[in-house]
């Protein structure tokens, strides 16, 4: 989905996450290889369920947070 956004437009993203997702990712940018934000809460990761963040400018990756703690919840609605 193309979405053009302005500075101080907001984005709202409603869905749920299924009982047996390993992770998922939400990505903006203007393509594969151009991301203004990477956002993807993984439930089983090496440090168990995390948030990630980061960016990718000309296919290089920028540098990752990560968040310890996850609020989101498998087999939860999310908005």
């Amino acid at each position: 989905m193309n979405v053009h956004l302005r500075v101080g437009d907001r984005l709202k993203v409603k869905g749920e996450i299924m009982h047996d997702a390993e992770r998922f990712q939400i990505d903006l940018g203007s393509g594969a290889d151009d991301l203004a934000l990477h956002f993807n809460p993984r439930f089983h990761d090496d440090d168990g369920a995390v948030l990630v963040c980061n960016s990718k400018i000309d296919g290089c990756w920028g540098d990752e947070k990560r968040e310890m703690h996850n609020p989101l919840q498998r087999g939860t609605d999310v908005k």
